[in-house]
């Protein structure tokens, strides 16, 4: 017969509530009685009923990762589906993973989702991370949510860094390296890290003497497919670029050693 949460209260020495709070992650139960605590759910191979603790703290123990449909093959999303994951491993939370193609009319449909689901918070993916009425039903839902590379940056948690600098830097590298004619493979389009690492681009091409050429630029979603597709357009101008920077990862191609 599977351990119940009193069978760890006895086991432990303590209360039923002191092992819920354990459980439930408060800071406000000592060391000491934490460890034994911890020792006594995995000598008897105790696992939380989610559905009960559901019903029991008006919670779902559901973290719901948002993701734009067209995107759902690349590796970037799927690098993030995993971390939402490896998140989730040894807490109480399961995570949901859900494609949503964006739209106007997704801050409306986001309801029935809420309403099915009843997700304790939100991990949400560009397009949706930018999406103002998104967030602004999501503040009126009262979910908690956090995005990435979101370009309004109204998040309470929006995880990114200074991507214009860091594309600005390596393209600048590439000039200092004697390239002049210098592709640029976008990003998909609606992401806030298409826009930063574009306007990096053209940044080092400005400090660096050089004018921007449209078609220099190519259109990519991040995807590896369309990286490719995008640089043999490129190559196949009639004075093809020399170097390319590509928006899959932030990732450079020194196609020749010498310029031309």
């Amino acid at each position: 017969m599977p351990a119940r949460i009193e069978d760890v209260a006895v086991h432990a020495g303590v209360s039923v509530k002191t092992v819920s709070r354990v459980l439930n992650g408060y800071t406000n139960v000592r060391a000491k009685l934490r460890t034994r605590i911890e020792a006594s759910i995995r000598e008897l191979n105790y696992v939380p009923n989610a559905s009960a603790r559901s019903l029991a703290g008006n919670r779902s123990y559901l973290v719901a990762l948002l993701y734009d449909n067209p995107a759902a093959g690349s590796s970037y999303v799927m690098e993030l589906i995993v971390g939402v994951l490896q998140a989730c491993r040894g807490t109480p939370y399961n995570a949901v993973l859900h494609p949503f193609e964006a739209g106007e009319d997704l801050a409306a449909r986001i309801d029935g989702f809420v309403a099915q689901h009843r997700p304790d918070a939100l991990v949400l993916v560009p397009p949706h991370a930018s999406n103002a009425k998104l967030l602004q039903r999501l503040d009126e839902l009262d979910i908690r949510y956090s995005t990435i590379s979101s370009k309004l940056r109204e998040s309470q948690i929006d995880i990114g860094f200074d991507e214009r600098k860091a594309a600005e830097e390596i393209v600048a590298h590439l000039i200092s390296l004697g390239h002049r004619r210098i592709g640029h493979v976008t990003g998909l389009k609606g992401h806030g890290a298409r826009t930063w690492r574009r306007n990096g681009y053209r940044d080092a091409l400005r400090k660096g003497g050089i004018a921007y050429d449209e078609s220099l630029v190519a259109e990519g979603d991040f995807t590896f497919a369309s990286g490719v597709a995008a640089a043999k357009a490129l190559l196949d101008q009639r004075r093809p670029p020399t170097a390319i920077f590509g928006s899959l990862s932030i990732r450079v191609v020194d196609l020749y050693p010498t310029t031309c």
